[in-house]
C-alpha cells in the first residue's frame, strides 16, 4: 500500500442497520480494485473486514475495522462498523475522527431502526453524510419509493446525483458566486459544479443518495467514483481540541504542522500485543518519533507503524496528516487519547461513549481463576470502553455492565477463547434496606425497683 498526499485521502465511516451490506460493499470495492480475487461473504466467514474469530462464528460485525480501498489514485479509508445496537460505541469512536458518514439502506427493507439511529449519530457529530441504497438487484424493488422515503424522513437535502434541477439549486446555495450565476440562468462548468457540490456536502446542505448492488457489483464503480469526487478532503476538516491550559482550539489538517495523533480504536491481541488505530490529525508521522500523552502524562515511542486492511498489515515509515494508521505496543495509551509533542500539548475531543445500562453478575467457573478473570476482562476493556467491571461492596459480587446481552455474551466468549477463563452468570443478589417513611407515636412503661 503506497503513501498518499492528504488531498488524495478520503475518510469514510459505514453505518446502518445490521445486514444492510456494509461489509459486502467493502468486498465489492476490493474485488473491483483487484485486491481480492473473489467476493467474500459474511455467512461464509471469509470477508476482509470481519476477520476476528467471534465475527466469523456469529456472522456479523463486532469491531470497527479499517479497510482502505485504493481507487483511481485516491485512498478511501473505510471504517466498517457493527449494525447491532450493543456495539454502538464502535460507530461513535469512528465518527469522532471527523470522517464522512455513509448510511447504508437495504432496498428491500427501506428505513429501519438502525437507519434512524445512524442518522441521530451523524447529526450529533455533524458529519457530512451520504446514503447508499444497496441490494437493488432484489426482486420487486421500487428504488424510487425508497429514495422518496429517505427524502420524506431526512429532508430535501437528500438528493440523487442524477436529479439535475435539485442539484443545481443545492450547488448554487453553497457559494455566492454560484448563486449569482444560477439566477442569471448560466450553466455551471464541471469544476464549478464539483466545487459547489463538495462544499454543500461538507456543510450538510447536500446529502447524496447513491444506489448499487454490492453482491452483483452493479453500480459499485459509480459509487466509488462519487466518493472520490465528493467526500470532503481531510484538509477541510478542522478538529476540536484543548491546549495545555484547557482553552478551546481548532487544529488544521496540515502535513507541515506539529504532529498530533488521535487514537480511535484499541485492539488487545494476546499474541501480537496492543494495537492502536490512529488518525494523523496534523503533521507527518515518522517511525521512531517520540510523542507525549497528556492524559497519562507519559512519553511514547512510535516503533511499529503500519497500514492495515482488515487483519493484513504493511509496515510504513511515513504517514501524512489526514491518513489513518496502526501503531504497535503503546504502553500508556488507550482509546480516546491524544499523542503530541510534550512542548506543545493538545488534547483532541474524544468520543463520548454510552453508559452501561445492562448488568449481570459473573464468577469464574474455577474459583481459583478469579484473578485471571479480572485480568482478562481488564484487557478486553481496552478494546471496548462501553463495558465496565464492578465489585459490589455489599453483595460481594462481580458485576459486568454493558449495552446489552449480545455484547456481554461476546465478552464472555472472548474471555474464554483468548485467556482460557470460563465464567458463569449467576443471579444478582439484592442488598435490601429499610427506609423510615413517617412518624409514629409509641408509649412505654418503666418500673423502677429499689431495695434488696
Amino acid at each position: 500500500m503506497k503513501g498518499y498526499k492528504s488531498d488524495k485521502i478520503r475518510n469514510i465511516v459505514l453505518l446502518g442497520h445490521g445486514s444492510t451490506g456494509k461489509t459486502t460493499f467493502l468486498e465489492a470495492g476490493l474485488l473491483n480494485t483487484k485486491v481480492i480475487s473473489r467476493l467474500g461473504k459474511v455467512e461464509s466467514g471469509n470477508t476482509v473486514s470481519d476477520y476476528e474469530k467471534m465475527e466469523i462464528e456469529k456472522g456479523y460485525t463486532i469491531n470497527q475495522t479499517l479497510v482502505p480501498v485504493e481507487y483511481k489514485g485516491t485512498k478511501l479509508n473505510f471504517i466498517d462498523t457493527p449494525g447491532f445496537f450493543d456495539f454502538a460505541g464502535e460507530a461513535r469512536a469512528a465518527l469522532s475522527t471527523g470522517a464522512t458518514a455513509i448510511i447504508m439502506v437495504d432496498a428491500s427493507s427501506g428505513i429501519q431502526v438502525g437507519t434512524e439511529k445512524a442518522w441521530d449519530l451523524v447529526k450529533e457529530f455533524n458529519s457530512p453524510t451520504f446514503f447508499i441504497i444497496n441490494k437493488i438487484d432484489k426482486d420487486n424493488i421500487d428504488v424510487d419509493e425508497v429514495i422518496s422515503s429517505i427524502q420524506d424522513k431526512f429532508g430535501s437535502a437528500c438528493v440523487t446525483l442524477d436529479d439535475k434541477d435539485a442539484l443545481d439549486e443545492a450547488v448554487a446555495a453553497a457559494d455566492e458566486e454560484l448563486m449569482e450565476k444560477f439566477f442569471e440562468g448560466e450553466a455551471f462548468t464541471d469544476e464549478e459544479f464539483a466545487h459547489g457540490l463538495a462544499m454543500g456536502i461538507h456543510n450538510g446542505d447536500i446529502m447524496p443518495v447513491l444506489k448499487m448492488s454490492a453482491l452483483t457489483g452493479e453500480g459499485v464503480d459509480e459509487v466509488l467514483d462519487a466518493l472520490c469526487k465528493y467526500v470532503p478532503k481531510p484538509e477541510t476538516v478542522v478538529t476540536e481540541a484543548k491546549d495545555a491550559d484547557g482553552n478551546d482550539i481548532e487544529i488544521a489538517c496540515d502535513p507541515a504542522g506539529d504532529l498530533v495523533l488521535y487514537i480511535f480504536k484499541t485492539l488487545a491481541d494476546p499474541f501480537l500485543g496492543k494495537i492502536s488505530y490512529a488518525k494523523v490529525v496534523s503533521g507527518t508521522l515518522k517511525s521512531g518519533a517520540d510523542v507525549y500523552n497528556p492524559r497519562s502524562e507519559k512519553a511514547e515511542k512510535l516503533g511499529s507503524v503500519f497500514f492495515v486492511r482488515g487483519k493484513s498489515q504493511e509496515m510504513t515509515d511515513t504517514v501524512v496528516a489526514g491518513d489513518m494508521v496502526a501503531l504497535g505496543k503503546l504502553q500508556n495509551t488507550k482509546t480516546g487519547d491524544t499523542l503530541c509533542p510534550k512542548a506543545k500539548q493538545v488534547t483532541v475531543k474524544p468520543a463520548a461513549f454510552p453508559t452501561p445500562c445492562y448488568f449481570v453478575a459473573v464468577e469464574a467457573a474455577d474459583k481459583n481463576e478469579d484473578e485471571k478473570m479480572a485480568q482478562g476482562l481488564s484487557r478486553l476493556m481496552e478494546e471496548d470502553p462501553t463495558f465496565v467491571l464492578e465489585r459490589n461492596a455489599e453483595t460481594h459480587q462481580t458485576l459486568l455492565g454493558g449495552q446489552g446481552d449480545i455484547q456481554l455474551g461476546i465478552i464472555q466468549a472472548k474471555l474464554k477463547d483468548r485467556y482460557g477463563v470460563s465464567v458463569n452468570v449467576v443471579p444478582q443478589k439484592i442488598a435490601y434496606r429499610e427506609t423510615i417513611k413517617g412518624n409514629s407515636d409509641v408509649q412505654g412503661k418503666h418500673k423502677k425497683q429499689s431495695g434488696g
